[in-house]
C-alpha cells in the first residue's frame, strides 16, 4: 500500500480502507437480493438508502490513492504483482468453488478466461486501476508542478465535465465503470491532499454535509423513480468521497491492526467480484426476505461482517500461498520482463522519430 510524502503511514486512510471495504460488503449484500424493488417490498426504499449511504465506497476508496501516493517512477512490480492476486482469485478460487459446491466440468474456455481476469474484466476495477498504475509518475509530476490556482481551476473542471455535466449523459466514463473514472478520481484525491480541501470546515460539519448529499441523493429518487443520483459520477456521491478522505486524513492514530487489516481490503473486494463465490454467497447463505424490516437489517449487517471475515481469512490463505510457493520471485522476474518490453517499444519510438 502507498504511503504519504513524508513516508509515514496515515493510519486513519488506512483505518477508511476497512470502512470503506465494509460498506462494499454492505452494498452488495443488499443489491444482490431481491429486496429493491419498490413495486413490491415495502421496506425497499430503506434498502435503497442504505445502498446509497454506502454508494461512495468505491469512488472514495479510488481516491485515497492519489491522496497518498508520492510514486514518480512507474511500479513494475507492483502491476504484476496485482495481476497474479487477481489470476488466484478468478482461478483458484472459481476451482475451489466449483470443486466443492458447483461440481461441474470446467470447460476450456473456462480455464482461459480465469486465467485472463484482467483482459477479460472479471473484476472492472482491477481492469480499470492497473492502467492508471503505469500512469501515476506522469499524472503526479503534472500535479506537482501546478500552483495551487491551477489546481483548483482544474479540480472545477473536472467536476463540472466529468461529474455534473455528465449526468445529462455519460459518453466518456461509462457512468464510473471505466479507467478514465478511476484516473479522474485519482487526480481528484492528489488534488485534495494538495489543496487541503475544506480545511475551514469541522469533521462535525463535513459528516452532516454527507448525511444531507445522501438524503438529497436518496430524495432524487424517491421523487423521480430514477436512481440518476446514485451513480458513482453524481456530484452527491463524489462529495460524499471526498468529505470520507478529508474528515479520515485527520484522525491521528496508531494501531498495528489497523494497517494489517488496511492491507488485506483489495483481497476482500477480488473475493466479492468472484462469479462462483458472488453466486453462492450472495444466494445462498443467510438469505434477505426484505419484508421484515429489521430481521433484514441485522442480517445484512452480519452477512457483511461474515463476508469480511472470509474475505480476510482467504486474503491471508492466500498470502500464505504466495510466500510458500515464493511467487515474489516471479514478480520480480515479471516485472523485469515488463520493464524490459517497455525499455524496448521507446527504443524503438526513439528510432522511428
Amino acid at each position: 500500500m502507498e504511503q504519504d510524502k513524508k513516508n509515514t503511514r496515515n493510519q486513519g486512510i488506512d483505518l477508511l480502507r476497512i470502512i470503506l471495504i465494509f460498506m462494499v460488503c454492505i452494498q452488495h449484500v443488499v443489491t444482490k437480493a431481491d429486496i429493491m424493488n419498490t413495486g413490491t417490498n415495502p421496506n425497499a426504499y430503506v434498502y435503497w438508502f442504505i445502498d446509497m449511504f454506502c454508494c461512495c465506497a468505491v469512488d472514495s476508496y479510488a481516491m485515497i490513492s492519489g491522496y497518498v501516493s508520492n510514486k514518480n517512477t512507474i511500479q513494475y512490480k507492483r502491476i504484476v504483482s496485482l495481476w497474479l492476486q487477481a489470476i488466484f482469485y478468478s482461478f483458484a478460487v472459481s476451482l475451489i468453488m466449483n470443486l466443492f459446491f458447483f461440481k461441474k466440468e470446467l470447460s476450456l474456455s473456462f480455464v482461459i478466461k480465469s486465467l485472463m481476469p484482467i483482459t477479460n474484466n472479471t473484476f472492472w476495477y482491477i481492469t480499470a486501476y492497473i492502467p492508471l498504475l503505469f500512469l501515476m509518475p506522469f499524472i503526479n509530476r503534472h500535479i506537482d508542478s501546478l500552483e495551487d490556482k491551477e489546481l483548483k481551476e482544474l479540480f472545477v473542471v473536472i467536476l463540472y465535465v466529468f461529474s455534473f455535466l455528465a449526468l445529462l449523459g455519460d459518453s466518456w466514463s461509462s457512468y464510473g465503470y471505466s479507467c478514465i473514472w478511476i484516473v479522474i478520481l485519482y487526480v481528484i484525491g492528489r488534488i485534495i491532499q494538495k489543496i487541503n480541501l475544506f480545511k475551514r470546515l469541522q469533521s462535525s460539519s463535513l459528516l452532516l454535509l454527507y448525511l444531507l448529499s445522501i438524503a438529497v441523493t436518496w430524495l432524487s429518487f424517491y421523487i423521480t423513480g430514477i436512481p440518476r443520483m446514485e451513480e458513482y459520477i453524481s456530484p452527491t456521491i463524489m462529495l460524499c468521497a471526498m468529505i470520507l478522505v478529508v474528515v479520515f486524513s485527520r484522525i491521528g492514530m496508531q494501531n498495528g491492526s489497523v494497517r494489517k487489516i488496511s492491507a488485506l481490503t483489495l483481497g476482500i473486494y477480488l473475493l466479492q467480484g468472484n462469479p462462483y463465490f458472488s453466486q453462492f454467497y450472495f444466494q445462498k447463505v443467510l438469505p434477505l426476505d426484505g419484508i421484515n424490516l429489521l430481521p433484514t437489517l441485522l442480517l445484512v449487517f452480519l452477512k457483511s461482517l461474515l463476508l469480511m471475515m472470509i474475505g480476510c481469512a482467504v486474503e491471508q490463505a492466500r498470502l500464505l500461498i504466495f510466500r510458500i510457493l515464493k511467487i515474489d520471485k516471479l514478480e520480480s522476474v515479471l516485472s523485469k520482463i515488463l520493464e524490459s518490453i517497455i525499455d524496448r517499444l521507446q527504443v524503438i519510438l526513439e528510432y522511428l522519430l
